[in-house]
């Protein structure tokens, strides 16, 4: 009789194992399930961004094959600055006799001294792409109006009146230095220093 109570008692404390065993199976394997669809939402971001990536790196290969190798010299090289004060000089020459002080300050301007002057340098190819650092041989002389000008050409965004050209590589501005002059005019004259990357394709880029 006792052994039977007892093998009574042992059924009632062995009866909820498998019931046990069932749960800590049940949610084990929910726990693996969870991070198993973890590890694939990650997958899935990083494929997602992957191809985001290429996507957006083949479209910018595909807008550098359009931009002109020879857009520096083009558009910045070719550009005239302090145009205001060239032409109060002009006047103030015209009306008087002789004044070597505004004749060396017109040909400072008007002749080459105060143009953008650029060199290659450090040029590096990678991934179809060509780097190239353009670095200003020598300082020049610009109001407001021609920093806008200058930065909406090197950066090809819209800064009023001035607007972006075609065939525009991608320009960085990796180095800048600009210092108001002490000037009478009532307009501030700058001294500007700055180099450049350009980043163009590498198939059909010029010399």
């Amino acid at each position: 009789m006792l052994r039977l109570i007892s093998n009574y008692y042992l059924l009632l404390i062995l009866a909820p194992l498998p019931l046990v065993w069932f749960a800590f199976h049940h949610y084990s394997t929910l726990g693996h399930l969870e991070e198993l669809e973890e590890k694939m939402q990650r997958v899935h971001v990083r494929k997602e961004e992957a191809q985001q990536s290429q996507k957006q790196q083949h479209a910018l290969l595909s807008c550098l094959k359009e931009a002109d190798p020879y857009y520096i010299d083009k558009h910045l090289e070719t550009q005239r600055f302090l145009e205001s004060e060239i032409k109060k000089l002009e006047t103030l020459l015209s009306e008087t006799y002789t004044d070597e002080s505004i004749q060396n300050r017109l040909v400072f301007l008007k002749e080459g001294n105060n143009r953008l002057l650029f060199a290659e340098e450090k040029m590096r190819t990678k991934d179809k792409m060509r780097e190239v650092i353009e670095k200003q041989q020598h300082p020049i002389e610009v109001h407001e109006e021609d920093l806008k000008k200058l930065l909406s050409l090197i950066e090809g965004v819209t800064i009023w009146p001035y607007g972006p050209k075609e065939g525009r590589p991608q320009l960085f501005i990796q180095d800048l230095h600009l210092t108001r002059k002490q000037t009478a005019g009532r307009d501030p004259v700058f001294t500007l220093s700055m180099q450049l990357i350009k980043r163009e394709s590498s198939q059909g880029a010029g010399p």
